[in-house]
């Protein structure tokens, strides 16, 4: 009911971006940010049951300063990583005071770049194509200005963009393009509108019950794909390695860098089905970031057979530095890939020459040690282990570093928190980067 409800509302400040019809104006100054989102703040204050978020508006003029920036940009850049701007899209960790210093070092001000551009100045971004004209985009500021609406062409009538083929001219994408782009409506109705007859008061679906001894229907099933995209031919699973720089790349990162480096292999990837199909892309237990490894893997399904160093070597053509796919295997299509219950890592220290040596008395402590206390906070509170139990060996070698088992049957921890762990239980404190641990096997 009407006592229980709440609202949440998201403020943004605006920031002109290349390549629309805005990227003409001035950006608001930070001052004139704050005191409009404090306006509405204050306007709300009595609302009990609205809640707001916002965007915070030191952080929209620094990406109002990147979005139409220049490649002067880019000593600004390095200059402000030393001064200790990292992080930077973590609020509590945010300062705009080393990107002004950094601005100033090159000669140059926030306002250089979040100033109010002449229609007739050349644009940084003026050699990349959208697709979209400079007139198209006059036309559709004039409109904003005017708060008129631009209906979507999908749908309605041509808007002469330039994106498309018309009798107007060729599309300003075609040399990209085999075969250009044609301009054609797509659906006579939004394809939204398909779907909201079958949707009850609260936008569920209705399914209507089924008939006697047969199945259940529903008018907005999901569309189907075609029959080549769901085939699952070939099960491969793929073994790959992590170094340098790359340690520092986050899962959801890594998952993106194989998703783009399969579409330039042109892999005939297989899709799940849905509203929203996704390749079949299963990877390993993620590797804490700033770990290393030898040894880990991803599968895939292919909806037709291809020769294996092929499709390795066109893989391997589109990663970056310090990934590097070592092999692939067939795999049973109905076999799911598992992860090991024991593994086996490399530490090795990066520190001074004592310092070094008190590393390695640290682990012949930890090896000696029966037991080791560890209080872990959770999302269901805390618990408590004990973090030698996890170490079935350790190989302590002072030229090569240690060589450490680990068994996960019992639950699975961040190694990089285990061995932090392990070492100040016995009084040595350490932190990543002043050692590098890498994976080196997984043992079924």
């Amino acid at each position: 009911g009407i006592k229980r409800l709440q609202i949440t509302a998201a403020l943004s400040p605006f920031v002109p971006k290349p390549h629309t019809p805005f990227q003409w104006e001035a950006q608001i100054s930070l001052e004139e940010m704050r005191r409009r989102v404090g306006l509405l703040l204050h306007a709300i204050k009595q609302e009990k049951r609205i809640k707001m978020r916002w965007h915070e508006p030191e952080m929209s003029l620094l990406e109002g300063v990147f979005s139409r920036g220049d490649r002067r940009l880019a000593p600004v850049v390095e200059s402000a990583y030393r001064k200790g701007a990292i992080f930077s899209s973590w609020m509590d960790n945010f300062s705009l005071e080393p990107w002004y210093a950094a601005l100033e070092e090159q000669g140059l001000t926030v306002k250089d770049f979040t100033r109010e551009r002449t229609r007739e100045e050349a644009l940084p971004w003026d050699h990349l194509h959208s697709g979209l004209s400079r007139e198209f985009f006059m036309r559709e500021r004039e409109r904003a200005l005017k708060e008129k609406t631009t209906a979507d062409c999908r749908y309605t009538t041509c808007h002469l963009c330039g994106a498309c083929d018309t009798k107007a001219g060729p599309s300003l994408l075609a040399p990209a393009v085999p075969g250009g782009y044609a301009n054609r409506l797509n659906l006579p109705q939004r394809d939204q509108e398909a779907h909201t007859a079958n949707l009850d008061e609260y936008g569920r679906v209705i399914v209507k019950s089924a008939p006697e001894g047969g199945a259940p229907t529903a008018k907005n099933l999901p569309p189907a794909l075609a029959e080549h995209l769901t085939a699952k031919t070939v099960h491969l699973r793929f073994w790959y390695s992590r170094s340098g720089a790359a340690v520092y790349l986050s899962q959801l990162e890594l998952q993106d860098i194989f998703d783009r480096a399969m579409r330039r292999a042109r892999l005939p990837l297989s899709f799940s089905q849905g509203f929203h199909p996704l390749p079949l892309v299963s990877f390993g237990r993620a590797l804490p970031v700033g770990v290393a490894s030898d040894c880990e893997w991803f599968s895939i399904y292919l909806g037709e057979k291809r020769p294996q160093q092929a499709t390795l070597d066109a893989m391997n053509q589109g990663l970056p530095a310090g990934i590097r796919l070592l092999s692939v295997e067939d795999i049973p299509l109905k076999i799911k890939g598992t992860d090991a219950p024991r593994e086996t890592y490399t530490i090795e220290p990066l520190m001074s020459a004592d310092k070094t040596a008190a590393f390695y008395t640290a682990w012949e402590r930890v090896r000696a040690s029966q037991s080791i206390p560890w209080s872990r906070e959770t999302k269901k509170g805390i618990r408590e282990l004990d973090a030698r139990t996890f170490f079935t060996d350790i190989l302590i070698n002072p030229e090569h570093g240690c060589t450490l088992s680990l068994d996960w049957t019992s639950r699975y921890v961040s190694p990089v928190a285990l061995c932090i762990t392990a070492l100040a239980a016995v009084g040595f404190d350490a932190a990543l980067p002043e050692f590098i641990l890498t994976k080196r096997s997984q043992q079924e």
